[in-house]
């Protein structure tokens, strides 16, 4: 067994009708020491999308995990097998992959590009690499977590940047020239889509080059460790199983696994195996993503990249009921018998056919399962990979045990469509399958990982078990784009918005920010933005009518502002707000852009408005008291008399509201005008995303009254 496996290239025509699975005895053509000619892919039918294998026809489906699942899901997906024939194998592919470059390519490339970008890619001819501050940002980050899909980004535990992908393959039993058979397919393939969209899980048809590019990922030393490896693209006029490995690459079986490698290449993969020897008494699908890492415990994570799989097959439901009826009768017996009593098992086995028998009198089936754990790693890490694996399961109540001497078979394994009926019997006889009910086998299917995150890489995250996570709160595609950053203090918020705030500045958006605390001061000097603060030696200005275009349409948002000039705690008489009204509207048809608060003052001292025949009324005259602050000779004039000088023309915006916080009654009117200028804005034109973020929230709008 130390042959090195190598996988030469060879063209010459065969036929495969009667090839057996393994390629030991056939012609001096394919030898059994290539290991493609293990691999039963042969051709692939683009008009079907159907692949043709050694032993059965076959399908791939990729699908999105899920974060989550409960009993309708696993309701939903059991029709996976009922539907199918005997004789079928289904198998699960959930890869925990390092392979992030494309993503994060996408989040580097939604930057801004620089204003000549165009002059210096005519002047290169080519494309010119953009030199403004949010590349640049952009593109040290990519490095980072590139760095990050290979070694841990933290000291004390594991964390690794991964991208967990999911496949299902379907091994079909029937001749490929056989067109019944290849409808019957093709209605398998599209009711199982049709049972996972129902079950929220989105999937796509996966073609030849989507397997080949799967399957080398695992066959090959140097696909799972070079993150800028090429796709690798299907050629029709070669066997697939040859466009798979390499015709370099070697290798090596050892008792712990394999180790692959290349002569030319430096990378090194020791891929090792496991199978489960022990279930837990129960486990539920929403339980499987514990699998992947637990959520909690940083200490409890996968240090490689590891492929999990669930292979069932379905069997012939009449010989599964009368193997089950019988096995039934004679449990009961047992159990009934006088040697019970020194029998402890007898017990157990009953209640487990009886399972059995319940299951198939619901109209359900037994299948034969297995699950395989590959981790795929460095020699020299392997042992570590392998203490990590050991100790998930563990917590979980699983017992891992090694595949030793079984490694190739426990790769055939993993690999898709490669459950078929020949392929069932050696796994059979090797002990490496149990018989479970079809609710089994979907409550032990590793369907669930962790959230992806929205299609806009506008932000980028990490999950707790390493998933990359891409964020735009604009993908929402119900619209209504709130968000809200809720934490304990020192937990990271201003942290967050401060990474926010950036990012989406980098893609285009227009950006304004109430702050509280000089939190995002430097990010808006480094940003080239403008920062707006209260301080004594400030000239400001908030007049509120400076900018109006439509006084019919502000009209709604200035009285709220007014009256809360008036009346910090309390609410305005009805009388007072209708008056308020009809006095901006007045002063506006006279004054236009030119009314200030003094002059809104001086026409209340009198308590009159003469269109409406009110005269002397002191509930105006008192609005009169009440505005004094804001208008010449008050408090707060330095703010109010004169025009508005707040310029908006920049697209990120910091308002520091810190000198603010000892005037609650000025902080809350700075407010509403500022939201009325921000919102007026915000809504003026749709062709580009606009953010605002409030910081402190509850300090800057949760005590300014009933008003807003």
């Amino acid at each position: 067994m130390n042959t090195a496996l190598r996988d030469p290239h060879f063209t010459a025509q065969r036929d495969h009708t009667h090839a057996p699975r393994f390629p030991f005895g056939e012609p001096a053509d394919t030898p059994a020491e290539q290991f493609a000619n293990w691999l039963p892919y042969s051709a692939y039918l683009a008009a079907e999308m159907i692949f043709v294998n050694r032993d059965s026809m076959g399908v791939m489906l990729e699908l999105m995990p899920q974060s989550g699942a409960d009993e309708r899901m696993a309701e939903v997906l059991i029709s996976l097998y009922a539907n199918c024939p005997p004789g079928t194998g289904i198998q699960f592919h959930l890869f925990a992959s390092p392979q992030v470059r494309s993503r994060l390519r996408q989040y580097a490339n939604l930057r801004v590009e620089d204003e000549d970008q165009a002059e210096q890619a005519k002047q290169w001819g080519r494309p010119a690499r953009n030199g403004n501050l949010f590349r640049k940002l952009a593109r040290q980050r990519v490095d980072h977590l590139l760095q990050g899909a290979q070694k841990s980004l933290t000291a004390g535990f594991h964390y690794t940047i991964r991208d967990f992908r999911l496949m299902l393959s379907v091994a079909f039993p029937g001749d490929p020239e056989d067109l019944n058979k290849r409808d019957e397919l093709l209605a398998l393939r599209d009711s199982m889509s049709s049972s996972l969209r129902s079950a929220s899980l989105p999937n796509r048809v996966c073609d030849a080059a989507d397997l080949i590019n799967w399957c080398a990922l695992f066959t090959n030393p140097d696909r799972i460790s070079q993150t800028d490896a090429p796709d690798l693209n299907y050629d029709d006029g070669r066997e697939l199983r040859d466009q798979i490995v390499d015709f370099d690459t070697i290798q090596d079986p050892h008792p712990s696994g394999l180790t692959l490698w290349k002569e030319a290449s430096p990378d090194v993969l020791e891929a090792r195996f496991y199978s489960i020897k022990s279930f837990p008494e129960r486990f539920a699908l929403w339980q499987m993503g514990s699998l992947i890492g637990d959520l909690m415990q940083p200490a409890l994570q996968y240090s490689a990249p590891f492929l999990l799989t669930l292979g069932v097959q379905v069997l012939d439901p009449n010989l599964t009921k009368s193997v089950v009826t019988a096995n039934h009768v004679r449990a009961t017996q047992n159990a009934k018998s006088k040697m019970a009593d020194v029998m402890p098992d007898v017990n157990k086995k009953l209640q487990d056919w009886t399972a059995a028998a319940d299951a198939i009198d619901t109209g359900g089936n037994l299948v034969s399962l297995y699950h395989q754990l590959a981790l795929f790693t460095a020699p020299n890490k392997a042992v570590a990979a392998h203490e990590a694996a050991n100790a998930i399961w563990r917590g979980r109540g699983f017992q891992l045990n090694a595949d030793a001497y079984m490694h190739r078979q426990a790769l055939l394994a993993s690999l898709p469509m490669t459950l078929t009926e020949k392929f069932h019997r050696d796994l059979v006889k090797m002990r490496r399958v149990t018989r479970k009910t079809m609710a089994n086998a979907i409550h032990m299917a590793p369907l669930i990982a962790e959230w992806r995150g929205t299609r806009t890489p506008a932000l980028v995250f990490g999950g707790r078990r390493g998933q990359l996570m891409t964020l735009d709160i604009f993908d929402n595609d119900l619209g209504n784009y709130n968000f809200a950053i809720i934490g304990a203090p020192g937990s990271g918020k201003s942290v967050l918005m401060n990474e926010m705030a950036w990012s989406y500045r980098a893609i285009g958006a227009k950006v304004w920010m109430l702050d509280l605390g000089r939190s995002f001061e430097k990010l808006c000097r480094k940003a080239k933005g403008t920062y707006i603060e209260f301080r004594p030696d400030v000239n400001i200005c908030l007049d509120p009518f400076t900018h109006i275009v439509d006084i019919n349409e502000d009209i709604d948002m200035l009285v709220p502002g007014i009256a809360k000039m008036c009346s910090m705690q309390h609410t305005l008489e009805e009388v007072q707000y209708k008056a308020i009204s009809a006095m901006v509207l007045k002063l506006w048809r006279e004054y236009g852009n030119e009314l200030r608060i003094t002059g809104l003052r001086d026409a209340f001292k009198s308590g009159t408005i003469e269109e409406l025949g009110v005269v002397g009324d002191q509930r105006i005259k008192d609005l009169a008291i009440m505005l004094n602050p804001y208008s010449r000779g008050g408090q707060y004039e330095r703010f109010f008399e004169g025009r508005n000088n707040i310029d908006f023309s920049n697209d990120f915006i910091v308002i520091e509201n810190e000198e603010l916080k000892r005037r609650p009654d000025l902080h809350a009117v700075v407010n509403i005008l500022l939201l009325h200028r921000i919102t007026g804005e915000m809504y003026l034109t749709r062709n580009r995303r606009k953010v605002l973020f409030v910081d402190e929230l509850k300090q800057q709008l949760g005590d300014i009254g009933a008003d807003d």
